[in-house]
């Protein structure tokens, strides 16, 4: 990410080229958050295209890549890959899941990925969280507002969240 923070970055290659001639060669996560010592957060970012379905499946899609990564990990350290915990979330403006009771879903997939990461030795949860406002629209704020802006983020539904 620009503005030299080291915390944020976007557009982190997922899979990119693996399959030859395939469709959907390139795939990257939206943005990823470095939220601490070993803790991430990596969200799938919409704002006017598909559905939250859509944007889960994706997102797990992504989660499964990563789990397979660090089972079976490049010959070059990662710290993404050494992570300990991983938040997964999908990023949105509120009227995007306004049609949707998203509540059961959102709670299934947690309790999923979080049963999955106990399993393979990780914390792992799953969540959506609402775009603030000023995001949702151009013209987009410089980059240190950006990142502030990001950081106010809000769950969907609280309460909802192990991680």
């Amino acid at each position: 990410m620009r503005g030299g923070r080291i915390d944020w970055a976007n557009q982190i290659p997922v899979a990119s080229g693996l399959i030859s001639g395939a469709a959907d060669g390139r795939r990257a996560l939206d943005l990823a958050y470095r939220s601490g010592e070993r803790r991430f957060q990596l969200i799938e970012l919409k704002i006017a295209s598909d559905t939250p379905l859509y944007a889960a499946v994706e997102l797990l899609g992504y989660a499964s890549a990563w789990l397979l990564a660090r089972a079976d990990p490049p010959a070059r350290s990662s710290v993404l890959l050494e992570a300990k915990h991983v938040d997964f979330r999908v990023l949105a403006p509120a009227p995007y899941y306004a049609p949707f009771d998203l509540l059961p879903l959102e709670a299934s997939l947690n309790d999923g990925v979080c049963s999955l990461g106990e399993r393979c030795g990780v914390s792992l949860s799953f969540g959506f969280d609402v775009l603030p406002p000023q995001l949702s629209r151009p013209p987009l704020p410089d980059d240190p507002t950006l990142l502030e802006l990001l950081s106010q983020r809000r769950p969907l539904h609280d309460g909802n969240r192990h991680g």
